[in-house]
């Protein structure tokens, strides 16, 4: 087979960049193999080209829908057939891309881990020939990883599920402790894991250590004395983003501010004129940047510190992916430090919550008499027991990684649906007991001027059929064409491997593992610290830590080309003085029962939030007001948490 040829008959080029040809040749071969290539380095034609000269169906699980968007437009564009599978599509599309796929027409598909985790698609995959299963930011399957995703965990499990003959990982980062997860989760041989050139001569890493009152003037100087140029600038909070992005308006410069807490709308304005701008700065938290495939990205700047060094490679990683000449340069405060660490100590959930979490998966049933599985909403359940929906995913994927809970799939609890054929012709189309069950689904729901109404915990009660059959049943329709659904109501099932567990050592080994993975992501950004105010070559460094071969002074770092590096000034040791005394007391006296722990109080002092307290209020003088507008939340925000517990858990303040 000529490659070469293949590359140019599909895609134009002439010639494969560094890397390229290797991956591809080894999973012609049939090898599951890993891509640990930088960012811009050209990782989708490993599978994309291997996917038009396979015989079967091709499936890429991705986060990021903007990237999948981006390659299946470009893929139709070049007449290849492609397609996606996500929650901005309409029926018409789905169905068109699910009768492409059954026809060999769609030779590539893209669709989420958290879809895929879906029986639906689990079973169309199952039926179909899958060639290659492609895992895109694949290291989220570790928990070594710096941004562990729980349902990247069961892809192992998918994987053999529809039979997927060869798995492609790609990752930018990804430590020799992750590749090596990696490697044994999929079955990768070493010597078919590819490590691409770490080192990117075209961009200039700059490190410079500010005072935090003169950080935006500093920003800004730079930016005025440098070549004007598509800008990113990253920091840490949400109001960071807009407080800068109206200081570099005022001083002439095209500045907008992106972060999570926008509408979707907005969000995606910002990001379409990113594209096209050649002057364009945006102010961002990590929110914006995935799946940008911009190449002219001249400037990255981390107005604060990145959370890890695996983040500042993906962020810079997104400058002059054109190869031009491109700097990226970190403005790095001590403030910073205490607000990332604090985040980190208020994702650990209290032992309190955890035990009440585990007595509920160990005594919910669905139907206690019949079945053993426990049936939940990760949204219910995360304001239920007031921890994040995020780290609550998480604690369930560890859970399942220890054996204790086995997943049993995922339903939606409700259904609108609207009827292709008539409800007589449906009911025709099978056999007495079959169409029995459905006449029982049809006749539970509530009918409008033109769609039924399904609630599927109340059919299951109604007709005593589990919500699992009643779910299969919805999409076995849906498949078949007879009925178009829109769902809601998102809800997972899972059941104990062991009913008789000792539920004591669960509690004492969850609370453990959660206090390991905050030890892990603190030392992740003392890692950033080490990086910042290492006196030597900033790339060597990063070259260590990534468990890549040493090289010679990369020269164009800041420290390479100074030989200068300016330490983080002593801090002062906190002081806790009259008014922080009177401050923890008056929190602890609000009549809430969300701040009952010193850990809550420390968290609501430090401006960390929680699902509970986002919709509560407390009684002041003048009226309720919601917990998170207190003037006292975020009180103490510049000083570290750990210092701010130790105080509230002291006796006698």
């Amino acid at each position: 087979m000529n490659l070469q040829a293949s590359l140019k008959q599909h895609f134009g080029f002439d010639q494969f960049r560094s890397g390229q040809q290797e991956v591809i040749e080894a999973v012609m071969a049939g090898h599951s193999s890993l891509a640990v290539f930088s960012t811009g380095s050209g990782k989708s034609l490993c599978f994309q080209l291997p996917a038009l000269l396979l015989p079967g169906l091709t499936v890429v699980v991705s986060p990021l829908i903007a990237l999948m968007k981006d390659q299946v437009d470009f893929l139709n564009e070049k007449g290849i057939g492609a397609a996606r599978l996500d929650s901005t599509m309409s029926f018409a599309e789905i169905d068109q891309a699910v009768v492409g796929m059954k026809q060999g027409a769609v030779k590539i598909v893209y669709l989420s881990p958290e879809k895929l985790a879906s029986h639906r698609w689990q079973n169309l995959f199952s039926s179909l020939q899958v060639s290659l299963m492609v895992i895109d930011e694949v290291h989220c399957i570790s928990e070594w990883g710096h941004n562990f995703r729980p349902d990247y965990m069961k892809l192992e499990r998918i994987v053999k599920l529809i039979n997927a003959e060869r798995v492609l990982g790609l990752t930018a980062t990804a430590t020799t402790a992750v590749i090596k997860d990696i490697e044994q989760c999929f079955g990768i041989k070493p010597e078919y894991s590819f490590i691409g050139a770490f080192f990117r001569p075209e961009l200039a890493m700059n490190f410079s250590v500010c005072e935090e009152q003169g950080k935006v003037s500093r920003l800004s100087e730079l930016i005025k004395s440098r070549t004007p140029g598509p800008c990113l600038v990253y920091v840490t909070l949400q109001k960071t983003a807009e407080q800068v992005a109206s200081y570099l308006v005022a001083q002439g410069l095209p500045a907008v501010f992106y972060h999570a807490g926008m509408r979707a709308d907005q969000r995606a304005l910002i990001q379409n004129q990113f594209m096209g701008a050649t002057n364009q700065i945006v102010v961002a938290t990590i929110a914006f940047g995935m799946g940008v495939d911009k190449s002219d990205i001249r400037y990255v700047y981390h107005y604060n510190l990145p959370k890890s060094l695996e983040n500042y490679i993906q962020e810079t990683g997104r400058a002059g992916r054109d190869r031009q000449d491109s700097t990226c340069e970190v403005l790095a405060s001590p403030e910073d430090v205490t607000v990332l660490k604090n985040f980190i100590y208020g994702d650990t959930p209290e032992p309190a919550a955890i035990r009440s979490f585990l007595d509920y998966l160990s005594t919910h049933r669905v139907d206690s008499q019949r079945r053993a599985e426990i049936d939940v909403s990760i949204y219910e359940l995360s304001n239920m027991f007031n921890i994040r929906t995020l780290v609550l995913n998480t604690f369930i994927a560890y859970l399942e990684l220890d054996g204790v809970l086995k997943g049993e799939g995922r339903y939606f609890s409700g259904y609108k649906i609207t009827f292709v054929k008539s409800q007589a012709e449906i009911l025709q189309s099978f056999d007495a007991k079959r169409a029995d069950f459905l006449e029982k689904i049809f006749m539970c729901g509530k009918m409008g001027r033109s769609l039924l109404s399904l609630d599927v915990p109340g059919v299951s009660i109604a007709t005593g059929e589990s919500p699992e059959r009643i779910n299969k049943a919805i999409n076995y329709l849906e498949d078949k064409g007879f009925i178009k659904t829109k769902v809601a109501g998102l809800r997972h099932c899972f059941s104990f491997v062991d009913p008789n567990i000792d539920m004591n050592a669960l509690l004492e080994r969850s609370y453990r593992r959660f206090i390991d993975r905050e030890v892990r992501e603190i030392v992740r950004i003392d890692r950033v610290v080490e990086l910042v105010e290492y006196q030597g070559c900033k790339t060597s460094f990063l070259l260590n830590y990534f468990g890549r071969s040493p090289m010679g002074d990369c020269q164009i770092c800041s420290w390479c080309r100074t030989q200068k590096q300016d330490a983080f000034s002593k801090q002062l040791a906190p002081v806790f003085g009259e008014r922080e005394r009177l401050q923890v007391l008056e929190v602890k006296e609000m009549a809430s029962e969300f701040l009952l722990t010193d850990r809550s109080v420390a968290c609501y002092l430090c401006g960390i939030s929680s699902p509970s307290m986002a919709r509560a209020k407390v009684q002041t003088d003048s009226g309720p007001v919601a917990l998170s507008k207190h003037p006292l939340f975020g009180a103490m925000s510049k000083l570290p948490f750990e210092f701010i517990l130790q105080f509230c858990m002291a006796k006698g303040h």
